[in-house]
């Protein structure tokens, strides 16, 4: 009894019930879904830049190699 009247007494004073304590616990652990989910992005394009710039270094390389004159390639 004492407890449910401290806990009426607290709701009144901060306007948090457990209905809106339920509610913003649901919508923290829905931005927290969000946020991995967009790591997981992130990290993807993370690898996709790499994989890009090693491509890019290879070609780059090619590129010098096919422009260099006759006598100085090793």
């Amino acid at each position: 009894m004492q407890k449910k009247r401290q806990q009426r007494q607290v709701e009144k004073q901060t306007g948090c019930s457990d209905e809106k304590l339920f509610a913003a616990f649901e919508e923290i652990n829905f931005l927290h879904k969000q946020v991995e989910t967009q790591n997981l992005h992130l990290q993807h394009k993370q690898q996709q830049i790499e994989e890009v710039e090693q491509e890019l270094e290879m070609t780059n390389q090619d590129v010098c190699i096919t422009l260099m004159p006759e006598g100085s390639q090793p």
